[in-house]
């Protein structure tokens, strides 16, 4: 299977969220997008040396909804691309079972034109625990 060239992005790797810089730097934006699963916040209380802290994450179920987000551009040189997979594999846990990257059919849309269609790469959640909000940016419970 060829690999996409293209990624799509939820959470905190959208422009403007503290991960952002990971794509930014290496990679195009392409377009806002939506994709039919459902997003959800991870929600735990961590405990810290500074007491209890609510840990929260954005992630994305299999399940299906509407999640909307960005689509990127991946970097063309093979090595470049391959270290900033690394690095986001890094960032989301892929190696402890946290998130997985798959690859999905995406469309971006911008002003109700279609401006992009095709396969892209996202991170899937794997087994939420914990509290989920409905609404991760605005933390509401469902």
């Amino acid at each position: 299977m060829i690999e996409p060239n293209h990624i799509f992005v939820y959470g905190t790797l959208k422009r403007s969220y503290c991960n952002a810089h990971f794509l930014e730097n290496e990679c195009e934006f392409v377009a806002n997008a939506t994709v039919p699963y459902k997003m959800f916040a991870y929600v735990r209380v961590g405990v810290l040396p500074q007491g209890k802290r609510i840990i929260s994450a954005p992630m994305l179920s299999r399940e299906s909804g509407v999640c909307h987000g960005e689509v990127w551009r991946l970097p063309a040189k093979p090595l470049v691309r391959e270290d900033l997979l690394r690095r986001l594999d890094w960032l989301e846990g892929v190696d402890f079972g946290g998130y997985t990257r798959e690859i999905i059919e995406v469309h971006g849309r911008e002003n109700n034109k279609l401006v992009f269609e095709g396969p892209a790469f996202v991170y899937f959640h794997n087994a939420p625990q914990g509290e989920v909000f409905e609404n991760w940016a605005e933390g509401e419970s469902k």
